[in-house]
């Protein structure tokens, strides 16, 4: 429908290292466009196009001209003739400065697999993950020959933001994404509060960031040890309270948005409890596969010393995609890799205490809950486990286990309900 297209096709393609740094499914979308006899395509136009009518999750990251779609001997489309795209049509960013920013833009590229044109071009919104993240810090050690972490991009996701980022003092850099607070993105509308799961971190939320209206913040709200509040000692009342403190330092009143895995479902509901207690208004509460502590078998739980294997399977399979990515560098790099897992196996120890003597208080409104279909437990009804402590529950099947349910596979499903809900309010 867009002037000068006579032809066009969108395929759904992995696109650079995420063909190998995830065993999930990293598959970004590509429009594949032949221009009408005598037409010259504007591809950042175009694309600027179809952001008007398509929400951000169906927009292709990148668009590419073509002079006729490959066909098979059958007259139909040949998908796996379509070549991978050179590079991304985007909105106008500022030009890149010689330097650190171009040297930054072409690791982008290289983990990404697509141009990187602009100095605001943000890697979450262009596919990155968290895992992506570990080889993007390995592709700019290499690269810069200087410290970059994890927690750096996680906080500095764009070029331009991730340069002034690396140029700050290095012992003061070398904590960041470790913060209880996590600006994922900002944006000039509400705040989404997403708070963590067991491990304490809220890396992984930064997908959504491709999949909600650019108006919306989103803050992610962590736990990590040993100063956090997951540190040996507290109870769950204690952990939300200090987490009360926080969410109330950042937006003093009124309507707050939540969401929450796992644990950090737990935590939100928790919070809209207490919030609407205090005549808040809490306008949005979702949960991403979390069920009342009282209806699990934590006690049972506490008395384990080792993780449970689901847990401990995600866990050494994120360890090791770290250490594929970290190959080649120095000691540093796989010491702030080792510091990293020992921080998140510890809050799942500590999460499981917590749970294990946790009370759940009612909050008198609706909330969106997103299920793991494949590890629900038999015969469960969703709505009536938590029916004396949420009034009205809306639930949303994904096919998934728990700890895929915060997947980028699992997100691009999710994001644009969560978009939706969140766009009616």
């Amino acid at each position: 429908a867009l002037p000068g297209v006579a032809q066009a096709v969108t395929h759904a393609r992995v696109l650079g290292e995420a063909a190998t740094a995830t065993g999930g499914d990293a598959r970004q979308l590509v429009g594949y466009l032949v221009a009408q006899p005598g037409a010259a395509l504007d591809l950042e136009r175009l694309r600027a196009r179809l952001g008007e009518s398509l929400p951000p999750h169906l927009v292709p990251v990148a668009l590419v001209e073509l002079d006729a779609l490959p066909l098979g001997a059958t007259g139909k489309l040949d998908r796996k003739a379509l070549p991978a795209p050179q590079g991304v049509a985007r909105a106008a960013s500022r030009p890149l400065s010689p330097g650190l920013e171009s040297d930054l833009a072409a690791a982008f590229s290289e983990v990404l697999g697509c141009a990187i044109v602009g100095a605001d071009d943000d890697f979450f919104a262009l596919g990155g993950h968290s895992l992506l993240a570990m080889t993007l810090a390995a592709t700019l050690r290499r690269r810069l020959g200087r410290p970059v972490s994890i927690g750096q991009i996680m906080v500095a996701s764009s070029v331009a933001r991730l340069a002034r980022q690396l140029e700050q003092d290095a012992a003061s850099a070398t904590r960041a994404g470790f913060e209880t607070l996590l600006p994922l993105r900002p944006g000039d509308g509400p705040t989404l509060f997403c708070f963590h799961p067991a491990s304490g971190f809220a890396w992984q939320f930064s997908v959504l960031a491709r999949h909600l209206d650019p108006r919306w913040s989103l803050l992610g709200i962590q736990s990590p040890r040993p100063d956090g509040p997951l540190a040996q000692g507290a109870d769950l009342e204690a952990v939300i309270q200090r987490h009360l403190r926080t969410l109330r330092e950042v937006q003093p009143q009124g309507p707050y948005h939540l969401l929450g895995y796992s644990l950090g479902g737990t935590l939100a509901q928790g919070l809209a409890a207490r919030l609407q207690a205090a005549g808040e208004q809490v306008a949005f509460l979702g949960l991403l596969d979390t069920y009342p502590p009282e209806t699990q078998n934590w006690q049972e739980r506490e008395g384990q010393r080792e993780l449970d294997p689901e847990v401990l399977a995600e866990v050494n399979r994120e360890r090791e995609a770290f250490l594929a990515a970290q190959q080649g560098l120095t000691d540093p790099a796989l010491g702030e890799g080792a510091e990293l897992f020992a921080t998140i196996e510890g809050n799942y120890a500590d999460s499981v205490r917590l749970l294990a003597t946790a009370r759940s208080a009612r909050f008198d409104g609706e909330a969106l809950m997103f299920v793991a279909r494949r590890t629900l437990p038999a015969g469960m009804d969703v709505k009536a486990t938590w029916a004396p402590w949420i009034t009205r529950l809306q639930a949303h099947e994904v096919d998934c286990a728990h700890v895929d349910i915060i997947a980028p596979a699992q997100l691009t499903q999710i994001g644009p309900v969560l978009n939706r809900a969140l766009k009616a309010l």
